[in-house]
């Protein structure tokens, strides 16, 4: 075939292919690759940019922000956390560190506990703390006494419990429910409604008669020595008895307007001060209401071994008072019978100042975390934060409650209320969880253990314990 070429023809097919057009294209190619790679880069490098340092599109809100962050921590830990219905990587406790500003709907779930829910907003560039969540056990009441008991509590270090069963027997039982000893059987069944307490050592039990301060009894718990009345102690009637919290061998009460101090192994009484109304033992010393012609004052005996003279605390208004338990951050708390007021007095501010809420009665939280004096009146429940000195409303209800108890180191509250046991929390971001643990109408004589893990309580059957955290 190609002996049949012609010479032009050999020539055109041996000519060099020229690359003129193909270059043209090529270069035109390259400067539009290298354009877009530019672009792309200008694009890219800064969005790139701003993401590592924190900044993301808000889709919902249509424009861009830095980034928030939400911690949480459970107690107990390994609590399954939700976000907007979301299960997350990962239990508590959980820190989120790459979410969008917004407002999130926040779930911890552990199984046989009750869930904790709030709607938490999470700021750009700041962190949103929930670090005091407790879950609160779902669990049923058990009996540990059976029978009508009339008055109960548990030792000092929580293993033992006193109980005053039927009006007329005293028993110690161990904290789980099993029988121990029988301390007392009374002649007469006159022990319907009695307050028991026991002394620092557990060495003493104290049955105070609510309706025949007479018939109290001071009960030593060994069982070799027998139990006597006050009246036996004293001399005489003694209302309002209280043990000293560091000394087994001293109760303090009052023979008339006379506050006194009984040592129970010489079975002497001294006078610590005429003209009072009201007293407590706390931590802070014998704190007394005592009444003058000018005014009624607030008295501290704080060395209870060398009785000192009473120091002055404060001066109030005349009118009628009365001293309410336990004391925190150097308060002591004085109800102001007459107005349905709670005044709460710095024991180490001698310039008579004090912070007045209007209530009816209280009781001092415990703990780091419960800094506080809850306060409740005829249909509203407030508090007291120390760290702040702020006062704010927890809630409002249709009835007064019967019980309010800040559990121990939590931002919890118990409430008992309308035949309802609750636990309410203080975070009120958003709403507060208000969890029911209990419906029962018949409950009373309710305490907590000191660590609030357990709460106790009477009913026509018994007593009953149920356990919460």
């Amino acid at each position: 075939m190609l002996q049949n070429l012609k010479k032009n023809d050999i020539i055109s097919i041996t000519k060099p292919f020229e690359f003129d057009n193909l270059q043209a294209m090529t270069l035109i190619t390259r400067r539009i690759i290298t354009i877009s790679f530019f672009a792309a880069f200008l694009i890219i490098a800064p969005i790139t940019l701003l993401y590592t340092t924190g900044f993301r599109y808000n889709w919902q809100k249509k424009k861009v922000s830095e980034v928030g962050v939400l911690a949480l921590k459970t107690n107990p830990t390994n609590a399954n956390i939700y976000l907007n219905n979301q299960l997350q990587n990962g239990t508590s406790p959980l820190y989120l560190n790459d979410l969008d500003p917004n407002v999130y709907t926040v779930r911890a779930e552990l199984p046989g506990y009750f869930p904790w829910t709030k709607n938490l907003e999470v700021r750009s560039r700041a962190s949103t703390l929930a670090y005091d969540i407790t879950l609160f056990k779902q669990s049923k009441q058990r009996v540990l006494v059976e029978g009508v008991i009339n008055g109960y509590a548990l030792d000092r270090t929580e293993t033992h419990l006193a109980v005053v069963r039927n009006a007329r027997t005293i028993e110690i039982f161990s904290a789980s429910g099993e029988t121990q000893a029988t301390l007392y059987t009374a002649p007469k069944k006159n022990l319907q409604q009695v307050a028991v307490s026991w002394s620092a050592n557990n060495a003493y039990l104290l049955i105070e008669n609510l309706t025949d301060p007479s018939a109290s009894l001071v009960v030593p718990t060994d069982g070799k020595r027998p139990a006597r009345t006050l009246t036996t102690h004293a001399g005489s009637t003694i209302i309002y008895p209280q043990f000293d919290n560091e000394n087994s061998e001293t109760l303090y009460g009052m023979q008339n307007t006379a506050l006194i101090k009984i040592s129970l192994p010489s079975l002497e009484t001294l006078v610590l001060q005429a003209g009072v109304t009201s007293f407590e033992v706390t931590p802070l010393g014998v704190i007394a209401i005592h009444q003058t012609q000018t005014g009624v004052e607030v008295i501290r005996f704080s060395n209870r071994l060398i009785v000192q003279a009473a120091k002055k605390l404060t001066t109030l208004p005349q009118g009628t008072y009365a001293l309410l338990p336990g004391s925190a951050h150097n308060m002591i708390a004085v109800a102001n019978t007459a107005q349905n007021k709670i005044i709460l007095i710095d024991t180490k501010n001698t310039s008579d100042s004090f912070v007045e809420l209007n209530a009816r009665a209280g009781s001092f939280g415990n703990g780091a975390k419960n800094e506080v004096f809850l306060a409740y009146g005829e249909d509203e429940v407030n508090v007291f934060n120390f760290a702040n000195g702020q006062s704010m409303l927890l809630g409002r209800y249709g009835k007064a409650p019967s019980t309010t108890i800040p559990l121990y180191n939590t931002t919890y509250y118990l409430l008992y209320i309308d035949g309802e046991l609750r636990v309410t929390e203080l975070d009120d971001r958003d709403k507060r969880n208000t969890i029911t643990l209990l419906s029962d109408h018949s409950m009373s004589n309710i305490r907590i253990d000191k660590l609030s893990t357990k709460i106790f309580y009477t009913a026509p059957a018994g007593l009953f314990v149920l356990e919460i955290q």
